[in-house]
């Protein structure tokens, strides 16, 4: 079983692919977006556009999405 988790920070969005099926867990990719520090940029959609990729990217596979979401 694949798990992403994806964090969604201040900065950047972190993204990690961890192949749960194997003990220990195994990770099998990490990647990480940095986010537009300009204040003429609307930060949402620049999100939107970023989760939007990643979810075509897995959308052939039966992964499972766990997100951490800035309070």
């Amino acid at each position: 079983m694949i798990s992403v988790g994806i964090d969604i920070g201040s900065f950047s969005i972190k993204v990690v692919e961890i192949d749960a099926s194997l003990k220990p867990f195994v990770i099998n990719r990490y990647k990480e977006f940095a986010l537009s520090q300009d204040p003429n940029r609307d930060r949402k959609i620049e999100i939107v556009d970023i989760l939007r990729n990643l979810i075509e990217e897995y959308h052939s596979t039966s992964a499972h999405f766990v997100l951490s979401l800035p309070t």
